[in-house]
């Protein structure tokens, strides 16, 4: 999708027509975004602090697109296994001391996945805890996925617990102890989006009994 947007925009500016600020930031953003994917990460900083600064010029600190610029940030440093700065621009991605006060209660967990090319990040936010761990992901990862949802749709039980398993050990295993927390909130994160998160608990050894999560895409 944002490869029309890049094109539309280019071509734009190619014939000479001004370019609105939020139309330059959002290219300079999706610029960031193509050159992190090619593991170009001075680049994609480059086009990101950019796009950062049209979007806090525009529209000041407490908006979603500067939100989104910031965790981009973040998600850059993750990959660069700069794991201080990527805390620090993920924190002001989440706005983390208003969802602190405002939403997370000592009752509640809010659990954020990343997933980079062979690691997958796991940002756990509590009401008086930030938390980075890093889960090896393996060659496997996406075949699992596709077996999960095949052994749903299949409604072939050893293909889906096979899977959830492994999922579960890759995915949850590692923030075992912020799931038994009655508010469970995941966010997850490319495929991730694709996999229930009860399916893979259910497939846990010994099963704990984990109260339901809110998935936010």
């Amino acid at each position: 999708m944002y490869r029309e947007s890049i094109s539309r925009t280019i071509w734009k500016a190619a014939k000479g027509d001004p370019l609105p600020g939020f139309e330059a930031a959002n290219l300079y953003h999706n610029l960031g975004l193509i050159y992190l994917r090619k593991k170009n990460y001075l680049e994609a900083l480059n086009f990101l602090q950019k796009s950062l600064a049209m979007c806090r010029q525009q529209f000041g600190e407490r908006h979603h697109s500067v939100a989104t610029r910031y965790q981009s940030l973040g998600n850059t440093f993750l990959e660069m296994r700069d794991y201080a700065r990527a805390l620090e621009f993920h924190q002001k991605s989440l706005a983390a001391k208003e969802i602190q006060e405002q939403i997370l209660t000592g009752h509640s967990a809010l659990v954020e996945y990343f997933a980079g090319e062979d690691s997958i990040f796991i940002f756990v936010l509590t009401a008086n805890q930030i938390e980075i761990i890093a889960a090896r992901k393996d060659s496997l990862f996406e075949q699992r996925v596709s077996e999960l949802q095949a052994g749903i749709v299949e409604q072939n039980y050893k293909k889906y617990r096979h899977a959830a398993r492994e999922l579960y050990r890759a995915l949850l295993a590692p923030v075992e102890n912020y799931l038994n927390a009655p508010n469970l909130i995941i966010v997850p994160d490319g495929l991730m989006s694709h996999i229930p998160a009860e399916n893979s608990r259910l497939a846990a050894e010994p099963s704990p009994l984990i109260p339901p999560a809110r998935t936010c895409s």
